[in-house]
């Protein structure tokens, strides 16, 4: 059976609209709502510049692979700056908004599913705890298998239990790459929360706004700095900033009131107990030294 409406095709429970270049495919499962995993429905995309879902609520699970592109995904008021080999999830009853980039706009492949055994395969696929999204290392077997379970699910041939294999096989692969995967995404928010702090650090910012920046959780952010530089988000700051104003003390004429300004100190009787508690000088001291590199102290910020 196939209706036609506006240029749009639904045919055995697949939509398509070429003005989008979308295919999606509903599926009607066998299995029972108490099934371990059962599938819902796939699809994918190459969408339009600044192309929008949402806000909206899924009473499933859903992963979107991006392949290509980038855009930006909101949920729980945090908005994560995704990119090609990203794949981010939806749960249950969670309201969410994604756009695609309007230079850059992405395509992504997608599948919705759900189970009793939904929650625990995706904490082993790293996609549970932190944040909503992850890195996935791009390889033909895992685009093979996505193909395959949009090609199964037009295909009356293929049993549940054929697509079941399918959708397994890519949660394997995501098992199996989980260790990279969430190295380079903890990477990212590092790399993120540093860049944020360097180019902001002259600013009255916090730690929240940090965390607000990167887009997760300020005791994780809290928890990922100090497994990494062994210094909290707050010390990191504190010492970027002093850092810079012992170079502005030693290669500039500044004051000492401008150089506290220009490194977000608010008052320069704060900024000078900061700098000698970090440098054992204060900061006049230190600015009238014969010779820097002769000092004992070595900067814990680069």
């Amino acid at each position: 059976m196939e209706t036609k409406t506006n240029n749009i095709t639904i045919e055995n429970m697949t939509y398509k609209d070429p003005r989008r270049n979308i295919i999606e495919i509903f599926h009607n499962s066998s299995h029972h709502l108490s099934a371990p995993l059962f599938l819902l429905y796939a699809g994918q995309e190459q969408c339009l510049p600044s192309h929008h879902f949402g806000p909206a609520m899924r009473g499933h699970y859903l992963l979107h692979f991006i392949t290509k592109g980038r855009g930006r995904f909101r949920v729980n008021n945090h908005t994560y700056e995704l990119s090609a080999n990203h794949v981010f999830l939806i749960k249950p009853g969670e309201s969410t908004y994604y756009i695609a980039d309007h230079e850059q706009p992405w395509n992504y492949i997608w599948f919705a599913f759900d189970g009793t055994e939904s929650e625990n395969i995706l904490k082993n696929c790293g996609l549970w705890d932190g944040v909503p999204y992850r890195r996935f290392i791009p390889d033909d077997s895992l685009f093979m298998y996505l193909d395959e379970l949009i090609r199964g699910m037009q295909n009356v041939d293929y049993s549940d239990y054929k697509l079941l294999g399918y959708l397994y096989l890519i949660f394997g692969y995501l098992t199996n790459n989980k260790s990279d995967g969430a190295t380079a995404s903890k990477n990212d928010y590092l790399n993120s929360a540093l860049l944020y702090i360097h180019n902001h650090y002259t600013e009255n910012i916090s730690v929240q706004d940090i965390a607000d920046h990167v887009g997760i959780d300020r005791t994780y952010l809290y928890r990922l700095f100090m497994k990494e530089l062994t210094l909290s988000p707050k010390q990191y700051l504190t010492q970027y900033r002093l850092k810079t104003a012992s170079d502005f003390l030693y290669t500039t004429q500044l004051s000492i009131s401008e150089i506290a300004a220009c490194c977000g100190f608010s008052d320069t009787s704060s900024f000078g107990k900061f700098f000698r508690d970090f440098t054992g000088f204060t900061p006049r001291q230190y600015r009238n030294m014969d010779g820097r590199d002769n000092l004992s102290w070595k900067p814990a910020v680069p």
